[in-house]
């Protein structure tokens, strides 16, 4: 008898201990809500041919680009000289996961590249497995509308929403060398661009929210 009491003390401990650090488990919601896996370059094949031609000519690799925005009609008379100038928009792929906040633009002149907006990156060392369901995405993307003070926001919750998942660079300032990457979901209206919100995949934490409302003072 004495020797069952000791190992209860000795397990008791461990019980404690072990139910205050689990986590507790994350609410879901039945919703409708659908993953998102948006088109490789939606310029379209004749479009996209010409991109790859231009970056060919200038050595520039396309690897790991997905083109959606393309003018190529930019045509600037001054002095006496007329200058056509070409601009690609592009989001960065890695391991078939789009970086969410890896928009880059590359902007030629007359055929010759001139210069590149935005950071680019050589890879993301994360894999491509999921932690949440988006049942839970959606349970998570209902408490940040809940804490919203747009109130007409409020009347989503029995909106379908949509949840795209891939990489975030969660330091991407100016001065930065170094890219934090974190594996996220970003989560709108099926049918608005805003409210929305970026979550952590590994521990549900929300990274970003915005309702759209932007407040100009003087």
């Amino acid at each position: 008898m004495i020797m069952k009491k000791a190992l209860l003390f000795l397990v008791l401990p461990c019980i404690l201990v072990y139910a205050a650090c689990k986590k507790a488990p994350l609410g879901e919601d039945g919703g409708c809500i659908s993953e998102y896996v948006r088109p490789l370059n939606p310029v379209g094949v004749a479009t996209y041919a010409r991109i790859k031609t231009v970056f060919q000519n200038n050595g520039i690799s396309t690897e790991s680009l997905s083109f959606y925005g393309a003018i190529e009609n930019d045509t600037i008379h001054l002095d006496g000289q007329t200058n056509i100038y070409y601009h690609y928009t592009a989001l960065q792929y890695f391991n078939g996961l789009p970086v969410l906040n890896g928009d880059i633009g590359y902007h030629f002149k007359n055929g010759q590249f001139t210069v590149v907006i935005g950071t680019k990156y050589d890879g993301v060392n994360l894999n491509t497995s999921k932690h949440l369901k988006v049942a839970q995405v959606r349970k998570l993307f209902l408490n940040e509308i809940e804490k919203d003070g747009f109130t007409e926001n409020h009347s989503l919750k029995d909106s379908c929403f949509k949840a795209e998942f891939g990489y975030l660079n969660l330091d991407h300032s100016s001065v930065s060398t170094k890219p934090v990457w974190a594996k996220v979901w970003k989560v709108t209206p099926a049918n608005r661009e805003y409210p929305v919100a970026y979550f952590k995949d590994d521990d549900a934490a929300t990274i970003s929210y915005f309702n759209g409302i932007m407040t100009v003072t003087n």
